[in-house]
Formats: structure tokens, sequence, C-alpha cells
């Protein structure tokens, strides 16, 4: 060692006063603070701004907004109810189960004509139109009414509604001549089209026949179940449900008379049933489910990073592996998925691209998370965006198009 380096040792006192400054340097230094002030304010402003659109453009209840008009919600005061009828031999047909329901106060069936002007059909004795009641069901596209007429422990009950299920065709039904519990079921050709299906009651059993009550008390609609003589038909677009109470003093004849009778003759049928109580809008097709889903993707996109950025990047990876897999893996999915159905008007079709879309997703989401590691937040970001531009984008051009 020469005697310079030496000399450099020996004198470590300039080397001391150096490492001190250095380190008296970095204790006053002010440390840097982290900015959460933008990406917070961004999810704030941007989660009240996509509640506001909803709140905003969420359809009013057109009841509200056009109680001028002449419309047969109009004539009804909305009150609480409960529960749903339908013919449970013909559930998978017609759908009338999973409806969602609106009740209506039961008014006199001769307060019903006046307002609606429409005639009569004539009811068969003892049975009398004074006695009648009406009770009116929406859910919240096609109204359905219900027509009851009692005398002493008797009854008429008369339910219809608007649809679009085409008529039940004759070979079909003739198939299979009892219903669900049993009981054999009757046919007949009201046209080329429409077939009506009768069932009268045999024996003790049978399947229960459910119609509207009003309980006065409560001010509210409930179910009544019984046994009933049943008939059945898919008429002109409308579902007719009709029953006559078990003990009916109506012969087989007579009921069937009247059916028909009223099935082919009543005026009812010139009312408006493809009534919807709620404006159809974007939001009602899909639109509200997007901003949501918009929502739920901000904020995991901004405030992940902030809560796991002083991670190690293996705990980085592991909480985007699971933030990916179940919270924007679903959602990416479900945009794509609900938009090519929309788009190609097919259920099949939505359901096909969500089996293709989910492990694809799946997929490239975690090679994206486990191989990237600087630019991961953008790839992933490119990804949420042209996935809501596409539904965006169809959900737009099908409102348009429908419109």
């Amino acid at each position: 060692m020469t005697r310079y380096k030496l000399k450099e040792l020996k004198q470590t006192d300039v080397n001391e006063q150096r490492i001190r400054q250095n380190v008296q340097q970095q204790i006053s230094k002010p440390k840097r603070k982290l900015n959460f002030r933008v990406p917070i304010l961004t999810i704030i402003v941007s989660t009240a701004i996509i509640f506001l659109l909803i709140q905003l453009l969420t359809p009013t209840d057109m009841r509200h907004s056009t109680a001028n008009e002449p419309t047969l919600m109009n004539i009804f005061y909305e009150i609480e109810g409960d529960g749903v009828t339908y013919n449970q031999n013909f559930t998978t047909y017609d759908l009338q189960n999973i409806r969602i329901l609106k009740y209506y106060k039961e008014m006199p069936y001769i307060d019903f004509l006046q307002k609606t002007n429409v005639n009569t059909i004539d009811i068969p004795t003892p049975f009398q139109v004074e006695d009648g009641k009406v009770i009116a069901v929406n859910d919240g596209y096609f109204t359905e009414l219900q027509f009851h007429f009692p005398y002493e422990k008797e009854f008429i009950n008369i339910s219809m509604t608007r649809t679009f299920m085409e008529p039940m065709e004759y070979d079909a039904l003739a198939a299979n001549l009892v219903d669900a519990y049993g009981t054999p079921i009757e046919l007949e050709r009201l046209n080329s089209s429409s077939t009506l299906v009768t069932k009268f009651l045999e024996g003790d059993g049978g399947l229960v026949y459910t119609y509207y009550s009003y309980d006065e008390e409560e001010n509210r609609i409930h179910l009544t179940g019984t046994r009933a003589n049943e008939f059945y038909t898919i008429a002109e677009g409308y579902i007719y449900y009709i029953g006559f109470s078990e003990n009916s003093s109506l012969s087989k004849v007579q009921m069937t008379e009247f059916v028909k009778t009223f099935i082919e003759h009543n005026e009812f049928k010139t009312l408006e049933f493809e009534e919807a109580t709620y404006k159809n809008s974007w939001l009602t097709r899909g639109g509200k489910t997007m901003l949501i889903c918009l929502a739920i993707a901000l904020v995991s996109l901004v405030g992940m990073p902030l809560l796991i950025q002083k991670r190690s990047q293996r705990v980085q990876k592991f909480v985007w592996s699971l933030v990916w897999i179940f919270i924007q893996v679903p959602i990416l999915t479900w945009l794509i998925s609900f938009s090519v159905g929309t788009l190609y008007r097919d259920g099949f079709a939505a359901i096909g691209m969500m089996m293709i879309t989910f492990p694809a997703l799946l997929i490239l989401g975690i090679l994206i998370i486990l191989f990237v590691n600087r630019n991961r937040i953008i790839w992933l970001v490119i990804l949420h965006i042209l996935t809501f531009i596409f539904a965006f984008g169809t959900s737009i051009w099908n409102s348009f198009s429908i419109g």
C-alpha cells in the first residue's frame, strides 16, 4: 500500500464529516408524500356522475306523468298485493307464473263499464252484472283484467291478458289429455288456430285454481285458492283463463257456451292491454347495469393500485389476480355477452358468447398480470375500454334501431 493511500486512510475526519453531512441531508430532506387526491377524486367524481345519469335517465312512472290521458291504468288505484295467477298446466308455455306484478284496487263491474265505455255481454243466471267486481294487475308491459261474479257460494271468474305467444297447436295438446294431477281435459277447436282446453272436476282431488281477491281491511290484493272447472285458451293475442266454482249450478254445456261467446264477442279486446307502466328506455334495456359496471370498473382500476402499490410484486400479482377473476372478468363477460345477444336478438347467441368470452378473458388477464410488470394496468385498462366501447355502442345502436 502506498504512503499516499495510507495517509488517506489515517485521515478519516474528512470522510466522517462528509458522511455526517449526507446523513443529515437525508434526515432533513422532506419525504415525498404520495398524492392520493387525484385518483380518489377521480373515483368519487366518476361514480357520482354515473349514478346521477342513472337518476336522470331512469324512466318515471307513466301513471303520474300521463294522469290526464284516458288510459286503462288511470281507471284504477294502485295498492299493495302479492301472488300471481296462472294455469298450472301451461306455465312452461305462457310463462305467466314468472311475472312481477303491480296490483290495483278492486272496482265495481258497472263502474268499470261506464269508465271504459264498453258494453257487457250477457251473464248466465243466477249471476248478476251488478254483483261483478274488476281487479287489474300489470307486469310492467301488459295489463291483466279479472272479472269476478259471485252468487252465494258460487262464482264465475274471468281472466284475460295480452300475450305475444302463439296459440297452442291442437295436435300437441291432444297428445296428453290429462292435466298434471291426472284429471282428464277436453279439447275443442275455436277456429283454425285456437283450441279451447276444458277441465271439469272429477272426484276430490285436482290442481288448485287461484284468482285475485281484494282484502278491504288491509287494502291489498291477495290470492284465493280453490277448486274450479277451468277453461283455458290463447286466442287473437289474448290468454283467457276462466273458472266456474266447483258447486256451480250451471251445466257443462252452459259453461262452455258462455266461455265461447265471451271469447268471441267481448268488447274488452278493444281496450289497450299493452300498456307499459314504465317508459321503455335505454336504461331499462340494460343501460343502468352497464353504468353500474362502469362504476365498479373505475373503482377497481383506480383504487386498487393505491392500496397495493407499496406491496411486493408477488402480493400485487396475487391481489390483481383475485380482482380480475372475481370482479372484472364477470363484468366484461356479461357486457360482451349481453351486447351480442342484443345485437342478434338471440338469447342462445348470448349464452354461446359467454361460454367463449369467460375463459378467454380469464386466461388473457392472468397472463398480463403474471408476465407484464411495468404496463400491467395499462393493458387491463385497454381491455376495459374496448369492451365498454363495444357494449355501449351496441346498446345505443340497438336503441336507435328499435326507436
